[in-house]
């Protein structure tokens, strides 16, 4: 068998794996439902033609290959990686081995660092709340199991807990600081400091200092309010269907533009059309005197 076919035919058993581990977890969590058992069973069939009858020369095919692996990919010892060290402070005096070792050396580092910064497994907010509730361990799914989108498990779990962006690293810092040298006060003195720092930015928009000091403000008078990210968030999707709907007037450089707002409905006492038995107005008034 060819290398190519052999990947293709490891790609397909591998597939078949995952659709038959998906599809059980399914019917296991919906023992009721005749689609997810149907599921299961089709999986299952799937997955042993894949196999056919040939388990224990995959078994061995496995085997072999995690021993080749494990020598080629031998993990570095401490004295080869201090030999490295050391070699690099006379690199023109490192030989053909000593550049295969820092060949290794690198190699094995990238992959370390590829590992830690991609997921290993994925789960999802209820299965968090279970363990927290529980106290328990948390249920997850490996990386590249086919239906962790459609199950919803998009919370990403990796190896090491990966470094905090840059900018969270300020927004802590700068937390730390106002609380220390502010004290426990409320948003409104940092809300009322926006506006002035606003107001300078605008009189020199090309001033990132300006603009820090908004970000800065605005981030101390929410942590101060006690608003979580998620809450203003969610405030933002309402809001912005809401302005959407808005008429606005035309665009107007280095002036607010407010949305128009709805003229208020005509107050009449009743229309001539309108009679004491109408129902729901005559079309021109709603029956209690204003104008639609």
């Amino acid at each position: 068998m060819s290398n190519s076919q052999l990947t293709e035919k490891r790609a397909r058993l591998r597939k078949a794996a995952q659709d038959y581990q998906s599809s059980l977890s399914w019917y296991q969590e919906n023992l009721d439902s005749p689609n997810a058992e149907q599921d299961c069973d089709e999986s299952s069939a799937a997955f042993k033609r894949e196999i056919g009858y040939r388990e224990m020369d995959i078994i061995a095919d496995l085997l072999d290959e995690i021993d080749d692996l494990q020598e080629r990919r031998k993990p570095l010892q401490d004295k080869d990686l201090q030999g490295v060290i050391d070699a690099l402070e006379h690199p023109a005096g490192i030989n053909a081995a000593g550049k295969q070792v820092v060949r290794l050396s690198l190699v094995e580092l990238q992959e370390r660092r590829k590992a830690d910064s991609e997921p290993v497994a994925f789960t999802e907010k209820h299965e968090i709340s279970n363990m927290h509730a529980t106290g328990l361990y948390l249920r997850a799914w490996p990386a590249d199991r086919a239906r962790n989108a459609v199950e919803g498990y998009t919370i990403p779990l990796y190896r090491h807990a990966p470094p905090a962006p840059e900018r969270d690293q300020v927004r802590r810092e700068h937390a730390e600081w106002s609380q220390a040298t502010f004290g426990n006060v409320g948003p409104v003195g940092p809300l009322k400091h926006l506006s002035k720092e606003a107001l300078e930015a605008a009189a020199e928009p090309c001033d990132l200092s300006e603009w820090a000091d908004m970000q800065f403000l605005l981030w101390d008078a929410q942590r101060r309010a006690g608003i979580t990210d998620e809450q203003i968030t969610q405030a933002m999707i309402e809001k912005l269907a809401i302005n959407k709907q808005r008429s606005w007037p035309e665009p107007k450089d280095g002036e607010p533009r407010l949305h128009i707002k709805e003229r208020p409905r005509k107050k009449v006492d009743r229309c001539d059309v309108c009679t004491e038995g109408a129902r729901g107005g005559c079309g021109t008034c709603i029956f209690n005197g204003n104008f639609e």
